[in-house]
């Protein structure tokens, strides 16, 4: 996987929290996955999520790891 420079996460936290009324605070590493998804991993009030962005497709996915 292509990694995302940290200086690119607050536009994606922008983007991400665009679409979920302000659902993570910060993120915590991000990358390209195999389909030039934006696949990331956020923190969220103390929980962890993973997030895909499919740009193709105009959506994001995001899933609660349970990691606390």
């Amino acid at each position: 996987m292509q990694s995302i420079s940290p200086e690119m996460y607050p536009q994606l936290i922008d983007i991400i929290n665009e679409a979920c009324n302000d659902c993570i605070d910060l993120i915590l590493s991000a990358g390209l996955d195999g389909n030039n998804d934006i696949v990331c991993c956020a923190q969220s009030g103390g929980k962890q999520l993973n997030i895909t962005i499919d740009d193709e497709h105009d959506l994001i996915k995001i899933y609660d790891s349970g990691v606390i």
